[in-house]
């Protein structure tokens, strides 16, 4: 169960994982969840992070270190 479970998270584009993340955070901020919410903005905190290291990684990659 669990191959499949990391099958689906590796398939899941950036921006659908951002859409996720988005839809939870909704979700749990209508039913009052401040934990939730919480965890969620962390979740995208975090998420927003490592796609940033990952676009200057490929910036470097493709322009060289300026």
């Amino acid at each position: 169960a669990s191959d499949v479970y990391k099958r689906q998270v590796i398939d899941m584009t950036y921006k659908e994982a951002l859409i996720a993340i988005e839809e939870n955070l909704k979700k749990h901020r209508a039913m009052g969840d401040e934990r939730a919410v919480k965890a969620d903005l962390l979740m995208k905190k975090e998420f927003l992070k490592m796609l940033g290291e990952e676009c200057a990684k490929d910036y470097i990659e493709i322009y060289g270190d300026a």
